[in-house]
């Protein structure tokens, strides 16, 4: 299977994959203007937490290479520049 991938640079509430799959990694494109954080959520931002990333946390890839039964949804609290990459 390809990856896929989903550039964030605003603050929201992204769904970047309804179903199951994949979440193979966040990059962390510029450090973080705001909390970002990942739901394993088709639609909206609740449901199971799989990952905040405090503000200010800096550049850097960070892997899961996890399932997710519902989808991936992330919440960008300010204008974060962020790269999410699934399948």
């Amino acid at each position: 299977m390809n990856n896929s991938w989903e550039h964030i640079n605003a603050a929201g509430t992204y769904v970047i994959k309804p179903g199951h799959g994949i979440l193979h990694a966040v990059c962390i494109n510029t450090t973080a203007s705001a909390i970002i954080t990942v739901y394993d959520n088709a639609s909206a931002a609740s449901g199971r937490i799989i990952a905040v990333f405090k503000s200010a946390i800096v550049e850097g890839t960070y892997f899961f290479d996890i399932p997710v039964t519902e989808g991936i949804t992330v919440v960008t609290a300010g204008a974060s520049d962020i790269t999410v990459i699934f399948t």
